[in-house]
C-alpha cells in the first residue's frame, strides 16, 4: 500500500508540476501576447499620427502649389498687360511723331508759299526744338522698340511713314 500512496503522491506531484508549469506557460504567454498586442497599439498610434501628418503635409503642399499656380498666371497677366501696353505705347508714339512729320511738312510748304508771293515768313525755332526732342525721345526709342518687338514675333518691322 506505501507502494500506491507514494505512486499516488508521485503522480499528483507530477500533475500539480504540470499544472503550476502549463499555468506559468500560459501566464507568461499571455503577457507576450498582451505586449504585442501593446506594441500593436502603439505602432497602430504612430502609424495613423504619420499618415495624418502625411495628409497633413500633402494638402499644404496642394494648397501651395495651387497658390504658386495663382500668382503665375497673374505674373503671366501682367507680362501679357505690360506688352499690350507697350505695343500700344510705341504705336502712339510712331503716330504722333509721323503726325508731327506731317505738321512740320505743312507748315514748310506754307512758308514757301508765302515767301513765292513775297511774304516774310519764318518757320518758328521752337517747332524745330520741339520736334527734335520728340523725335530722340520718344520716337527714335519707340521705332527700336518696335522693330525689336516685330523681330521677337518674327512679324515684319513697322515702316517709316513720311507724307
Amino acid at each position: 500500500m506505501n507502494t500506491m500512496v507514494y505512486a499516488l503522491v508521485a503522480g499528483l506531484s507530477f500533475v500539480l508540476a504540470w499544472w503550476l508549469r502549463g499555468s506559468r506557460l500560459k501566464a507568461h504567454h499571455e503577457r507576450a501576447l498582451a505586449e504585442k498586442n501593446a506594441m500593436l497599439d502603439i505602432l497602430r498610434a504612430d502609424s495613423a499620427a504619420s499618415l495624418a501628418q502625411l495628409e497633413h503635409a500633402l494638402t499644404e503642399a496642394i494648397t501651395e502649389r495651387d497658390k504658386s499656380s495663382r500668382y503665375f498666371l497673374k505674373i503671366t497677366e501682367f507680362e501679357q498687360e505690360r506688352d499690350r501696353i507697350q505695343v500700344l505705347y510705341t504705336r502712339h508714339a510712331i503716330g504722333h511723331g509721323n503726325a508731327q512729320q506731317l505738321m512740320m511738312n505743312t507748315i514748310e510748304t506754307l512758308v514757301r508759299q508765302l515767301q513765292a508771293k513775297g511774304v516774310r515768313a519764318q518757320i518758328p525755332k521752337v517747332l524745330h526744338v520741339v520736334r527734335e526732342e520728340y523725335q530722340a525721345n520718344y520716337e527714335v526709342p519707340a521705332r527700336a522698340a518696335a522693330e525689336a518687338i516685330a523681330k521677337a514675333q518674327g512679324a515684319a518691322p513697322p515702316a517709316a511713314e513720311t507724307p
